[in-house]
């Protein structure tokens, strides 16, 4: 037996020797998400519409080459931001409130006076581009092959 004064001798603590392992996320569902990133944006961008050029021949200014009587298109808005409206002066003078109104009368003028009637659009400085771009977008739907732009003479 042992006396108080000797210490227990204890085996020595095993310690565990744990194997290096290499922590690291996976990457296969990273790589699925990166893929499907990169589709979607590949996707999206295509979906973007590019601006289009209207396909005309306009005369330099000063130069109009018109010599028929033209249909004009004087666009008149009472305040800048609020819609024009087309008035069309030809045979008689007509009023309009909608672009769509505008394409059946130039439907009609064309099967009266042809294709060919020089169509001169005239703008008000108030007007709004889009309604510009309307006019001239419903004389190029009737297929009007000569269609101008001239200064605003109110």
């Amino acid at each position: 037996m042992s006396n108080g004064n000797e210490e227990t001798l204890l085996p020595p603590f095993k310690k565990k020797h744990r194997s290096k392992v290499k922590i690291s996320p996976p990457l296969l569902p990273l790589i699925d998400v990166m893929f499907t990133l990169l589709m979607f944006f590949l996707v999206a961008a295509r979906a973007i519409t590019t601006e289009g050029m209207l396909p005309s021949n306009l005369p330099e200014v000063g130069k109009s080459n018109m010599t028929a009587v033209a249909v004009r298109i004087s666009l008149v808005s009472d305040a800048a931001g609020r819609p024009a409206v087309y008035q069309v002066e030809g045979e008689s003078r007509r009023e309009f409130q909608t672009a769509e109104q505008l394409h059946v009368y130039l439907e009609e003028i064309k099967k009266r006076l042809g294709p060919d009637t020089p169509i001169k659009i005239s703008p008000q400085s108030l007007v709004r581009w889009e309604d510009v771009v309307n006019a001239f977008n419903q004389a190029q739907r009737v297929q009007f092959k000569k269609v101008g732009f001239e200064r605003f003479n109110g």
